[in-house]
């Protein structure tokens, strides 16, 4: 089965246009591969309501693009509409959100940080010594963040899904024996996820790009937990059964801890690489 093309929802400042205009030329082949269909606030047509058309775009996107500057982060309508926005459609679960480093900036603190940025470790484009290179990296990037965008991990299948819910409805007099069912059903597949993340202990120094794979998985862990088993757990909540709802937040705090363990590492692996110069 083909993919659906991703909506891609590029925000910059337009003191950026050139960056701009020579990152959606790297683009251009996801494009014509129909991968992605990229918009930004050029292609808003003359009569239209400006401030609507980006609204309606920005909400829509499955991928949003940030690309970062100092003109970006001093801009009020970027940072505080178009960037918080994004930001809270990747806490949903509803987009996933990609910052570009265009030019060096104090990037410190930023509401972004915890996000994997482009170009590798977030070494800003205009200081690479290739300035393709830096395009075709973060093309690279955006082509796998695609790739784990199309196959997202799941605990349970669409069906089994609906079969789970369907059978709390019509056996209500059962349900602590389905919660239990489903508790240890949830242990078996969290447990299974998270085996692999053991190996890497035997693989420390790791580089950013390869400790920001298990990033990326854990994220991924963390958003099957809630679609498929936080309904769930509200359906038993509802007839008086906690159960299964304190087991999932206790998965999701297991995967908290061992995100703010990456992502220590990926900083400190970052910095590292920043201290030695290389790219």
């Amino acid at each position: 089965m083909t993919n659906k093309s991703i909506d891609m929802f590029i925000a910059h400042a337009h003191e950026d246009k050139h960056l701009l205009e020579q990152l959606e030329k790297h683009l251009a082949l996801l494009q014509r591969q129909q991968l992605i269909a990229t918009w930004q606030d050029s292609d808003i047509s003359a009569g239209t309501e400006r401030a609507k058309q980006i609204d309606t775009h920005l909400e829509s996107a499955q991928f949003i693009l940030l690309l970062i500057s100092a003109d970006f982060l001093a801009s009020d309508y970027c940072y505080s509409d178009e960037m918080t926005r994004a930001l809270q459609r990747q806490e949903s679960g509803d987009a996933r959100v990609i910052p570009i480093i265009l030019r060096p900036v104090d990037l410190r603190d930023a509401p972004f940080a915890k996000l994997l940025m482009l170009p590798k470790d977030g070494f800003p484009i205009t200081k690479w010594r290739n300035r393709d290179e830096a395009f075709v990296n973060v093309v690279e990037g955006i082509r796998a963040a695609i790739e784990q965008w199309n196959q997202p991990f799941v605990f349970l299948a669409p069906q089994e899904k609906k079969e789970q819910a369907i059978a709390i409805q019509q056996t209500a007099q059962h349900a602590a024996e389905l919660e239990q069912m489903y508790i240890v059903q949830l242990q078996v597949r969290a447990n299974k996820a998270l085996s692999f993340l053991s190996s890497l202990n035997n693989q420390l120094p790791l580089m950013p790009e390869e400790i920001w794979a298990p990033i990326a998985y854990l994220q991924g862990l963390e958003l099957a937990l809630s679609t498929d088993y936080d309904p769930l757990a509200q359906q038993l909540s509802a007839l008086g059964l906690t159960q299964l709802s304190q087991k999932v937040n206790a998965i999701r705090e297991d995967i908290h801890g061992a995100l703010n363990v990456y992502f220590q590492m990926y900083q400190s692996a970052v910095s590292t690489r920043a201290r030695t110069g290389s790219v």
